[in-house]
């Protein structure tokens, strides 16, 4: 089996990465921050598309050889509300083509990013609380998973 010499992340951070034990096993750690924001955002708007036109269902549907079209009438994007937590890269690049498809947006985070349009009100995430601002509530319970690196483990 060869030895892993280097672990690329595509996305922001390596905070998933045991970066002591890859640089004791002589495997560099890299990322390409905003390599993936486009495509994220994209995905997001299509995800959302989607499900405003009932997508999924109306899919299910003509698999079943049932064409119910009057069920799947689904509604648009333009004058509905957005809300999205984090306002990075990639929730910056939302809120613009949110934006430019007519919805109103507000935007929850640490902090506002240049790339947010001026127009998307912004509220800050206070860490100390622990949770999101209403309507949201708390995190869900449950351990945040963080899988660590081992080079001693095949993928």
């Amino acid at each position: 089996m060869r030895r892993a010499q280097i672990i690329g992340r595509a996305g922001v951070g390596v905070d998933n990465i045991d970066r002591d034990a890859a640089t004791k096993h002589g495997v560099i750690v890299m990322n390409t921050p905003g390599g993936n924001t486009r495509a994220a955002a994209e995905l997001t708007m299509s995800l959302l598309a989607n499900l405003l036109r009932q997508v999924p269902a109306a899919h299910a549907s003509m698999r079943a050889v049932k064409w119910e079209r009057k069920a799947f009438m689904g509604t648009e994007m333009g004058g509905k509300t957005l809300g999205l937590f984090g306002l990075g890269s990639i929730g910056g690049a939302v809120a613009r083509y949110a934006t430019a498809f007519g919805m109103r947006v507000i935007g929850f985070g640490e902090r506002r990013r240049p790339a947010v349009p001026r127009r998307v009100p912004a509220r800050a995430l206070s860490r100390s609380r622990g949770r999101a601002p209403p309507p949201c509530g708390p995190r869900a319970p449950g351990p945040v998973l963080r899988p660590r690196f081992d080079p001693q483990t095949p993928a």
